[in-house]
């Protein structure tokens, strides 16, 4: 038990070292810092610096515990299945300066030799020999002490000053002492209960007063505190990216980009200029409408007005206003809008001036060998048409002044029936556009 400090390396280390590639987080987001812990966890049980070995299983040589009472030794400690643990929370707190970290364990199973002699409270206990336990749903619930200072490139780092774990079991616990009192089961469960809180106190007063003195526990001890030193200067918040929180920051930050996404970012991301659908139907009641070959130009003309993200609910806006949109493409058109009477075919096209995209999205931020990564889903958007529209009908004036007519003086028909099922179709493949570009570049990338 006196090395499950060993786990707090499983984000403080793993994500730095594994890869080669640091990863980031705000060090207010849970949601992230409990991401990076889950994703570096198996390179942690594994071994995350040359010198370090595999956290599973783990052996310790000796424990001995020392009541007045009470003296008890176990030793040649096998301590497996750290490996099928996950890492529940990872939380900073500034306001005291300190770091939860959670982790759950599906099964635990503990194992060696003990010899122990005494009185456990009105119980007289003695045995020596092998035991066995076995430990289901359980979990540590660890506590750090942290500072946190800049150096003089700016650059943020993380100083774990000291730490202390409370045990959490949840789940069915076994326990196995043989020749502890000729078997007796009781005995075996009470001495179990009391040795694995006993354990878990020795550990966290150990750690406080953590010395050179070579035993093994100290000096598992003293590695646990190496790795820290090396891990908290070099990994956690050691660059500074965008306050999420700051509207004004991330609206400039997307802005800057805008013209990277809209071109392509590279091969897998389409441009979003112009778009293209083939086919659109766009049918009511009493209105037959398709349009053909249909391709939406000027996006790359647009300008980032806003970028708004709400952490605690995980929504977002993005608005873009575009200085002139072109929607052209084939139509064939057979029916009414309100009292007129429609029929025709040809060439169109749809002149949008001063028109607003106005977006909106929930999000979840994946964490990846790249980089934090922010996933939008579901995406909506709002069509904010405020400057004017013009529309032209195979190149015909009339034709074209007589559709514009109509379009004026029954213009909800027309957006229902025509254009607005126009651009949400091609919006579909520029949302589908969002998503790739979002899924190759990082946060840091974006916002840094």
């Amino acid at each position: 038990m006196l090395v499950t400090g060993l786990f707090i390396l499983s984000v403080l280390c793993g994500q730095n070292v594994s890869y080669g590639k640091k990863l980031f987080c705000g060090i207010e987001d849970s949601d992230c810092l409990t991401n990076i812990a889950k994703y570096t966890y198996d390179d942690m049980v594994n071994g995350c610096l040359k010198g370090v070995p595999s956290s599973d299983p783990l052996i310790v040589d000796m424990i001995e515990g020392r009541l007045p009472t009470m003296k008890y030794f176990l030793y040649n400690v096998t301590f497996s299945g750290l490996g099928n643990c996950i890492p529940e929370l990872m939380k900073f707190n500034k306001n005291d300066s300190t770091l939860v970290y959670n982790i759950a364990c599906k099964h635990l199973l503990v194992e060696g030799q003990y010899d122990v002699r005494g009185r456990l409270d009105s119980m007289f206990v003695r045995g020596k020999g092998g035991y066995i336990k076995n430990y289901y749903d359980y979990a540590f619930l660890f506590t750090l002490e942290f500072d946190q200072y800049f150096d003089k490139n700016e650059k943020l780092h993380i100083h774990i000053k000291n730490y202390n774990f409370n045990i959490d079991p949840r789940g069915k616990l076994e326990y196995n002492f043989k020749n502890m009192l000729i078997g007796d089961s009781e005995k075996s469960l009470a001495f179990g209960n009391f040795s694995d809180k006993n354990l878990e106190l020795k550990l966290n007063a150990d750690i406080k007063s953590s010395s050179s003195v070579p035993t093994t526990s100290k000096m598992q001890l003293n590695v646990v505190f190496t790795l820290l030193l090396i891990c908290c200067h070099n990994v956690l918040c050691s660059v500074k990216i965008c306050d999420f929180a700051n509207p004004e920051c991330t609206t400039l930050g997307a802005s800057k980009k805008y013209e990277e996404f809209v071109n392509g970012y590279t091969e897998g991301h389409s441009s979003s200029d112009p778009l293209f659908i083939d086919v659109i139907q766009a049918d009511t009641t009493n209105l037959k409408h398709t349009k053909y070959n249909v391709s939406l130009s000027g996006m790359r003309h647009c300008n980032t007005e806003l970028l708004k993200l709400n952490i605690k609910e995980k929504t977002g806006q993005y608005h873009l206003l575009c200085k002139h949109l072109i929607v052209e493409g084939q139509y064939e058109v057979k029916g009414e809008i309100g009292s007129k009477l429609l029929e025709g075919k040809g060439h169109f096209k749809e002149n949008l001036y001063e028109y607003g995209l106005l977006f909106s999205f929930n999000y979840k931020i994946n964490v990846e060998k790249t980089g934090r990564h922010l996933f939008p889903d579901p995406i909506t958007v709002k069509l904010d048409p405020r400057g004017r529209v013009d529309y032209n009908f195979n190149d015909n004036n009339e034709q074209s002044k007589n559709g514009h007519g109509i379009t004026n003086e029954d213009w909800k028909i027309v957006e229902d029936s025509a254009h607005s099922t126009i651009m949400y179709k091609l919006l579909d493949i520029f949302k589908q556009n969002i998503r790739v570009y979002l899924k190759l570049v990082s946060i840091e990338h974006i916002w840094h």
